[in-house]
């Protein structure tokens, strides 16, 4: 009645249905396009392999008789007083002599083979002559091999081997049971359990019938018990958490013995919890092949133990998903790998026992599996490289082990929900150099875009030895921003910046810096402090670069920078102090960034010991302590810091204040050079934006020029609209970095993710690139900023200087440096280099410099004051 499709005759679809496939799929290519309702039997040609009259196969009141006798010797009370035991010592002996391991290194599924079979040996059968101990053995190699692979009996194949091997042995079992009954002499537990039967009057079980139910009991617990062990060392292996977990517990168990030659107990057994957690899981995991065999069936539900309903991420292997479960059970609705029904696998605690107690001397040992073992399934487990076990000295595999641990737990990191989509990379360089690699700075970076499509819009990675979310998420980003204060800085980058740095510290500490600087660089400050000393420095430069025929964009506004800063801060220095000060700054070393970590060689290393950061650090402190001991006025900036003005109070120690000077002088050095060069290219590269930039300053010289004023006002810089929407532009096409830098406070929820407390989130402004809300986004086009708030320096479009508490507070001043450097730049006719290239790696480069031609001639009588 079923519409199933047969295949050729005889062979019908065996080869479909046998062919290898990983063993956790769920369940294989065949079984995915053949799902029916009928389930297997025993194959008539099966059926001969064990025997036509197999107890095993015969009506259900021979099979009930068979599985009463069989539990008997494999149950739970056998297991107790007696089993247990001997599988404690067989198994210890293959992995020991004198508290060392025997061998460098074993195949695993051969020596749970050796130990099931010496086990059923002696306990099924017990003592024999040598002669039929060899003659044994010799047959039963026919049984080594993959006996399921194709069950018809033709020359040549492995079953026509097995059935061959099977009539000797079986003829040899027969010689053994009937010289053993007459002697009744070394009996093994089964056989005499066995003879007993046969006494009975009226008693079902002959000498045939026993020969075959040894013969079937023999074949059935090797090729399955062996298997299933040997996949479970895969999946421990593959897994160092569960490893390190095994050992922890049955080192315990060995504590607890004190004599570790004592044995296992039950209660020993019973108490490896998560020993079972394992072999539960691992059951689970490996059952993608039919465990009940019926002819006919009931409708089947195929493939629950990967059932997603019912087991969470159900193709991951984690036996923590059975804490607080029941352990012992072998059988439920949900949990079929023993089978089912009447024919129940009357072994599944001896199978169990097995695996647990070969872990239990497994874990004593540090070790590792083979990397080239692989498990398949045609229909029987199969390992076609085998699965060798290597076990080293105890402090070689040691270390090994603690670095695999190591490893797998950097690229599986845990968290108490789902983490973001990603991967981690390699330990502590995670993925800095792919994310560090120069990309061109108009352009998000290859790296970015590349995970984007990948993970989607927010994906975690480990960049500078740090846990990383990154989002490109504008929600999300300003979510973090608002509700988190900590700066995302690595641990290596705040050493770099110092550990008692106040712009790293405390929210408060933080609050408090922000309060000092923006009474240096808030509005008020600039008008009153800063536009006139930066209008003077870039007319001196500029005058100077159009003498000697060009000036290096990058570097000259550097030069503009530090001379204010300076002055602003420290007042007037000595000749060799200020000369000495000069020196070091140039000696600091550019593109720090690149890679945090302090190595010999690199940027952080010569600034960290070179004069770049200790010199500067004692000349600022040596200068300052001097000029309060003398009673010399400090600059602007220390009076602020120290209280000095309006008759305040001393707000900050002079060790704080030389660690605040130090950063806001890398930060603000590092930052606005770079985007003023990407700008001046940008503009050279755009012939109209140019002209109408010169039309904007043409016109602010020739008012200044008729009102003979030499100085630049707060006026001035405000009127100067489209420079405004030029460097709006620019601040928009060059923020291809994070512009969010938080450390997250508290564990965020994202739809089914969790970011965890103590990551580092970096929040990329890729908003600024979005065609929905920019027309054309990677063009350059300052007219689109024509009628909109040019002094927003944040919206939810718009965010180059950051979010929330870290919004930038020097974002003003930044903007008026470029705006009178371009301001003096258009005074002149000049133009860039044309191999000038503007890269980033996370800082802005140039690799050939950012260089101007600048001619003196200009369109303006230079006579004039101006």
């Amino acid at each position: 009645t079923s519409s199933r499709i047969h295949g050729v005759p005889i062979i019908e679809e065996t080869f479909g249905f046998m062919t290898p496939y990983d063993f956790s799929s769920v369940v294989s290519p065949y079984l995915k396009k053949r799902i029916s309702s009928t389930q297997l039997g025993a194959t008539e040609s099966l059926r001969r392999l064990f025997g036509e009259n197999s107890d095993f196969l015969q009506r259900k009141e021979i099979d009930k008789y068979v599985r009463n006798l069989t539990s008997r010797f494999v149950g739970p009370e056998n297991l107790k007083t007696n089993l247990i035991q001997d599988m404690y010592v067989l198994s210890r002996n293959y992995f020991e002599m004198d508290d060392k391991a025997i061998s460098s290194s074993f195949d695993i599924k051969e020596a749970a083979t050796k130990m099931v079979v010496d086990l059923i040996v002696k306990k099924v059968i017990g003592e024999m002559e040598y002669e039929a101990i060899r003659e044994l053995g010799l047959c039963w190699t026919a049984f080594r091999t993959n006996w399921f692979s194709f069950s018809y009996s033709v020359p040549g194949t492995t079953v026509y081997r097995f059935v061959k091997a099977r009539s000797k042995v079986t003829k040899l079992l027969k010689s053994v049971i009937q010289k053993k009954n007459a002697s009744k002499e070394g009996l093994g537990d089964f056989l005499d359990i066995l003879f007993d039967e046969m006494k009975k009057d009226g008693a079902a079980l002959d000498i045939d019938r026993a020969v075959n139910l040894i013969f079937t009991f023999f074949i059935l617990s090797q090729e399955t018990t062996h298997g299933i062990l040997a996949a479970t060392v895969k999946l421990v292996a593959d897994h160092p958490d569960v490893m390190e977990e095994l050992k922890r517990e049955h080192d315990a168990v060995i504590e607890n013995q004190g004599d570790n030659q004592a044995g296992l107990t039950w209660e020993e057994y019973t108490s490896m919890t998560f020993t079972h957690m394992v072999i539960k899981e691992t059951l689970r995991f490996t059952s993608a092949q039919p465990t009940v065999h019926r002819i006919p069936t009931e409708d089947a539900r195929v493939g629950v133990h990967f059932d997603e309903e019912k087991y969470e991420d159900p193709l991951k292997f984690n036996p923590w998903r059975w804490k607080g479960k029941d352990l012992h059970g072998t059988l439920s609705k949900d949990y079929i790998p023993f089978g089912a029904g009447a024919t129940l696998c009357v072994g599944s605690e001896f199978a169990k026992c097995i695996i647990a107690v070969f872990l239990h001397h497994l874990s004593r040992f540090r070790w590792s599996l083979d990397p080239k073992t692989r498990v398949l399934r045609r229909y029987m487990l199969m390992f076609p490289a085998g699965c060798k076990v290597e076990i080293a000295k105890e402090l070689i595999t040691l270390v090994v082990v603690k670095l695999c641990h190591w490893i797998y737990k950097w690229r599986n990191p845990t968290s108490n929900g789902k983490l973001p989509p990603g991967s981690m990379g390699f330990p502590i360089i995670g993925e800095t150099l792919e994310f560090m690699k120069p990309h061109d700075a108009f352009q998000l970076a290859t790296f970015l875009t590349k995970k984007i499509l990948r993970y989607g819009p927010v994906f975690r990675t480990s960049l500078f030895g740090a846990r990383v979310i990154i989002s490109t998420d504008i929600g999300l980003n300003m979510e973090i921003a608002k509700t988190n204060h900590a700066p995302g800085a690595p641990k290596s980058l705040a050493r770099f910046f110092g550990e008692n740095n106040l712009f790293v510290k405390s929210k408060e500490s933080h609050k408090h810096v922000r309060n000092l600087t923006s009474q240096f660089l808030g509005s008020q400050g600039l008008r009153l402090r800063m536009i006139q000393d930066i209008d003077s420095l870039a007319r001196t430069h500029m005058e100077l670069g159009a003498k000697n025929g060009g000036l290096d964009i990058k570097e000259t506004s550097s030069k503009i920078l530090i001379e204010c800063l300076a002055k602003k801060v420290m007042g007037d220095m000595e000749p060799h102090a200020a000369k000495e000060l000069t020196q070091c700054w140039r000696g600091f070393p550019r593109g720090w960034f690149r890679f945090s970590w302090s190595i010999p060689g690199n940027g952080v290393y010569r600034m960290l010991k070179a004069c770049a950061r200790n010199q500067m650090m004692n000349l600022l402190k040596e200068t300052v302590l001097k000029k309060r001991a003398s009673g010399e006025e400090l600059g602007e900036f220390f009076k602020i810091i120290f209280g000095e003005t309006e008759g305040g109070s001393e707000k900050m120690s002079i060790e704080n204040a030389i660690e605040y000077i130090f950063t806001f002088f890398v930060i603000a050095n590092e930052t606005t050079p770079g985007v003023l060069a990407a700008t001046v290219k940008l503009i050279n590269d755009n012939p109209k934006v140019k002209q109408e930039l010169q039309r904007e300053h043409k016109r602010i010289f020739q008012d200044k020029t008729e009102k003979d004023e030499a100085d630049l006002t707060w006026e001035d810089y405000k009127s100067m609209t489209f420079t405004q929407m030029v460097i709006n532009e620019s601040l928009r096409i060059t923020s291809t970095v994070p512009t969010m830098l938080r450390i997250v406070e508290h564990e965020t929820h994202v739809g089914d993710y969790t970011i965890p407390a103590g990551w580092i989130f970096m929040g990329f402004p890729s908003v600024h690139f979005n065609p929905e809300k920019y027309e054309d986004p990677l063009a350059f086009n300052p007219w689109r900023w024509e009628g909109k708030d040019l002094s927003v320096i944040l919206s939810r479009t718009y965010m180059p200087f950051g979010a929330g508490s870290r919004l930038c507070l020097g974002a003003e001043f930044a903007k008026m440096q470029m705006a009178i450097f371009i301001h003096h730049l258009c005074r002149y006719t000049w133009s860039m280099k044309t191999e000038t290239k503007v890269l980033r790696r996370f800082i802005l480069m140039f690799p050939r410099g950012s260089d101007v031609q600048i001619s003196e001639d200009t369109e303006v009588d230079n006579s004039s004051v101006y």
